[in-house]
């Protein structure tokens, strides 16, 4: 374990601080985060089904908008929890690592590999989370055209009232999110200064 006149410790005391934030961002945020966009989400799968019919009301622009953002969204709800799993385990190999040295320099070679390794994982996630606002913004607006066409498409499309809950859905869900990426920009900031820190570490 890292003593405290350990150049080392630093780094196993910022990666042990990063995966409990990024393991509470998952379970506290993004996974509420996805739970309440899932209905927005059956609602919009439900009227690009409908495209041949709702095109010419809605305009093209806005459907194939609404296409596209709704498939990066999807894939991102499965590509976020993916990227996260693989920076908790790389961040528990590193504290393994830093745990079980009987000295520390010695491993200064791995550590240098493994939290290099690690940051960049953590700007992938960061970034993905960031895309993911994004796209859930530019479909709200595209939605907000069709609530604005609700009362006109009601009259053909029943389930078009729907539109609203789901405009409300991404608003709370872009809320939540903006808080998210606030955070982790000042992380990952941090976390590229220590990287560059550990690439100066000196091996024995």
């Amino acid at each position: 374990m890292p003593q405290d006149n350990d150049p080392t410790k630093k780094f196993a005391d910022a990666t042990a601080r990063y995966q409990k934030r990024l393991l509470d961002m998952w379970k506290s945020v993004l996974k509420k985060v996805f739970t309440r966009i899932k209905p927005m989400l059956s609602f919009v799968g439900t009227l690009i089904t409908k495209g041949a019919q709702l095109v010419g009301k809605i305009g093209k622009g806005v459907f194939q908008t609404i296409q596209r953002t709704y498939n990066i969204v999807l894939k991102a709800i499965d590509a976020i929890p993916s990227m996260i799993k693989r920076v908790l385990r790389l961040g528990d190999k590193i504290l393994a690592l830093l745990r079980k040295a009987a000295d520390p320099m010695k491993i200064i070679k791995a550590l240098k590999s493994l939290f290099s390794r690690y940051v960049s994982l953590l700007k992938e996630v960061f970034a993905k989370v960031v895309d993911f606002m994004v796209q859930l913004d530019v479909l709200g607006r595209a939605l907000a055209v069709i609530n604005g066409l609700k009362a006109m498409l009601r009259l053909v499309f029943a389930w078009i009232v729907d539109v609203t809950r789901a405009v409300d859905a991404i608003g709370k869900a872009k809320k939540i999110l903006r808080t998210v990426v606030k955070e982790m920009k000042k992380e990952i900031k941090e976390a590229t200064k220590l990287r560059k820190e550990v690439m100066q570490l000196k091996a024995a």
